[in-house]
């Protein structure tokens, strides 16, 4: 598994769940797009689901952290035996 990634060097793509660090906590969440042309760290509302088009959650509770790391989330097994 890779490392994680300081959000000084590089941060995620808007939209896509990762694993958030920020103090001492660790979550899933996202920059969330906050529809005018913005975005805001937010902490998933629902178990990430995976699907032909990548990872999803249904929203994002908009909040005011800033974290220092993040991870991509695993691409799942699929359908092995």
């Amino acid at each position: 598994m890779s490392e994680w990634i300081k959000c000084s060097d590089e941060l995620p793509p808007i939209d896509v769940p990762v694993f958030l660090q920020a103090g001492g906590i660790t979550g899933i969440g996202a920059r969330a797009d906050i529809n005018d042309g913005s975005w805001a760290w937010g902490w998933a509302l629902s178990t990430p689901i995976f699907d032909e088009a990548g990872w999803y959650v249904e929203g994002y509770e908009l909040d005011d952290f800033e974290p220092s790391h993040w991870h991509p989330l695993p691409t799942p097994l699929g359908d092995q035996p």
